[in-house]
């Protein structure tokens, strides 16, 4: 008996969520029999590993995701700035100071513990995000309800940037700038690994993913191992590149130097695969010889080669990454921070774990040489530094972090980039106030007064405020969008918006009909380029 199917029951039988029509061309692609025989043998050696899943079909094996469980990743940030988990379950921690009398011991929340730490390394927020939907029962506790999935099959290539939970990558079928690779991908025997959940068995909506490309070494002897890139939504990326690269250790014998087929598309700085001994030699010799290690290199370095590179690099007045800075320990970062007061020149990260002293050091550095503070800078500086700032550039660089109400009191021109103040407790915005941008104000219910001779270069939105009234002489760059000011009785003399002009909930303004408005505004020298909508 002959069963007959058209494209969409097939769709619903596989499963599959992207348009045949798209991917129809990139399925059809045949693979190299040296491409076969090395997916065959590769495979094989995967279905006998420990914990395989295998598909029936043969073409996907998966394994339990078993990284770093998230208390050992907060135990270890925490223990590196003085604290200790006492209770995870209850989220208690212990924070360790030392005085005079010795060291003291107070009881602190998990989670503020890491806010405190976000302020020092950003990416700490991941895990700040993670144990807070731990403790309030929104994700599980287990380390083990992830699963990664090894697949050979054309259609989990061809999608990789299709529909995914993440951004589309230049792999994208439709406008990505690389897709003509996918079809190289596919011929030479590019594999994919997935993490997904383990109720998710069919890729429905994967987390992450990570391409495993073919390398050739001299003898033409061909390995797939794993590109340094991770697409998707993982906080510890780099220890999913870790897992998978151990996977590929585990089923090939490596020997001597590997190098990315040339035709496929080199999507991280791993172009070069070397054996265990080999990668171990050339960590020593970067090391004698001062040779910069790249991301992948270093993390495959032990512990103690890890420590002598860094040491190396700050012996030679070499710099730093932001990997390499963070795996330090505190006596290199000090070191390393000093060399780079010596330069003049602290990233931010180098910032963030400086002392208060060091701060100071380094500001004092910028404004004495005239340099602007940035975002992390000017949140540390004193008010006098600020002050001297502020006299020096005449601007605000980075009005979130800005004392408003302070500079409100500084009756002088002031430059900032644009700004969105939202419930916001100020009376009064700064007068003669100028935007290189657009200006958001929301839910100021002690605003008052708009600027006398503000100016926005984009648009200015005034949303839900106490205000009677707007200074005359309004500039806007593009559209003036005004919504629920229900106090406001009338609009600025000589009002100029190059944009349109919206009215929305303004009960006083209800009366009028467009025209109305814009034969107002003209009648006090005032200009509406764009349309007016109430």
């Amino acid at each position: 008996m002959k069963i007959i199917i058209n494209e969409d029951q097939l769709r619903l039988i596989i499963n599959e969520e992207v348009p045949y029509s798209l991917t129809k061309e990139y399925l059809a692609v045949e693979r190299s029999p040296e491409a076969l025989a090395l997916l065959d043998n590769v495979f094989n050696k995967l279905k006998n590993l420990p914990n395989a899943k295998v598909t029936r079909s043969g073409n996907r094996v998966s394994f339990p995701y078993e990284g770093e469980p998230l208390i050992d990743k907060i135990a270890r940030v925490l223990e590196r700035y003085k604290y200790e988990i006492k209770d995870y379950d209850n989220n208690e921690a212990i924070r360790f100071s030392v005085t005079e009398k010795g060291t003291k011991e107070q009881p602190i929340k998990i989670t503020k513990a890491l806010r405190t730490i976000v302020d020092k390394d950003s990416r700490v927020e991941e895990l700040l995000f993670l144990y807070s939907n731990v403790i309030s029962g929104n994700i599980s506790k287990k380390t083990n309800d992830l699963i990664i999935v090894f697949s050979k099959l054309p259609y989990d290539i061809t999608t990789m940037s299709q529909d995914r939970s993440w951004k589309a990558s230049c792999m994208n079928l439709i406008d990505g700038d690389n897709r003509r690779f996918v079809k190289l991908d596919i011929e030479y025997g590019t594999i994919i690994c997935y993490v997904t959940k383990e109720t998710d068995p069919n890729l429905k909506n994967p987390l992450g993913r990570v391409l495993i490309k073919p390398f050739i070494n001299k003898d033409e002897e061909i390995v797939l191992y794993p590109e340094a890139k991770m697409y998707g939504k993982m906080d510890d990326k780099g220890e999913l590149i870790k897992v998978i690269d151990k996977y590929m250790l585990d089923i090939q014998d490596l020997s001597g130097v590997y190098k990315r087929l040339g035709c496929l598309y080199d999507d991280s700085e791993r172009d070069i695969v070397r054996d265990k001994e080999l990668a171990s030699r050339y960590v020593e010799q970067s090391i004698e010889y001062n040779v910069k290690l790249k991301e992948f290199e270093f993390d495959l370095a032990t512990t103690e080669q890890k420590y002598r590179y860094i040491d190396a690099r700050i012996t030679n007045k070499q710099w730093l990454d932001e990997h390499e800075f963070m795996f330090a320990t505190d006596e290199q970062r000090n070191r390393y921070i000093e060399l780079s007061l010596e330069k003049e020149l602290l990233s931010d990260f180098e910032f963030n774990f400086a002392t208060r002293e060091q701060k100071n050091r380094y500001i004092k550095i910028l404004l004495d040489n005239n340099f602007g503070l940035s975002n992390t800078t000017f949140k540390a500086a004193s008010m006098d530094q600020k002050e001297k700032h502020i006299s020096l550039h005449n601007r605000v660089l980075y009005p979130k972090l800005f004392e408003v109400e302070y500079i409100s009191k500084k009756e002088k021109y002031t430059h900032a980039s644009s700004w969105v103040l939202h419930d916001f407790p100020i009376k009064k915005l700064p007068n003669e106030l100028y935007i290189n941008g657009y200006l958001d104000v929301i839910n100021l219910g002690e605003l008052t007064k708009i600027s006398d001779k503000l100016i926005t270069t984009r648009s200015l939105t005034l949303n839900n405020l106490n205000i009677t009234s707007i200074a005359d002489d309004l500039e806007v760059g593009g559209d003036l969008t005004i919504i629920r000011c229900k106090d406001l009785i009338k609009l600025p003399d000589g009002l100029f918006v190059d944009g349109d002009l919206q009215i929305i909930g303004c009960p006083q303004f209800e009366k009028y009909t467009d025209d109305d408005l814009r034969e107002m505004i003209e009648s006090t020298s005032g200009q509406v380029n764009g349309k007016i909508i109430k």
